[in-house]
């Protein structure tokens, strides 16, 4: 066997950076992720930096809801992939 045969996966190979669009700006923002961290903490994160209430967002990966619990690794997630982060509007406009 080679040296390389017996070398752990590499660090690089845990983490995956994920680029989250806000649906109404396009801003992008890129995180690089463990593949075993809970989305909830993330998105504490980014509705911290972002000054916005998190209950208030909505994040959407291939048009599917993430939710707290999913990971990266559960949704197969790779680098480059973007999660849609949309706010969540109560009521609507008085048209009439």
């Amino acid at each position: 066997m080679s040296d390389h045969e017996n070398e752990s996966p590499s660090k690089s190979q845990d983490k995956v950076t994920i680029v989250f669009v806000n649906a109404s700006t396009d801003a992008e923002t890129r995180m690089a992720l463990k593949k075993t961290v809970s989305f909830g903490d993330v998105f504490d994160k980014y509705a911290k930096h972002y000054k916005l209430n998190k209950k208030a967002l909505r994040f959407h990966f291939d048009e599917v809801r993430v939710n707290d619990k999913h990971t990266p690794k559960m949704l197969e997630m790779v680098d480059g992939d973007i999660i849609q982060v949309y706010s969540q509007q109560d009521g609507g406009s008085n048209m009439f």
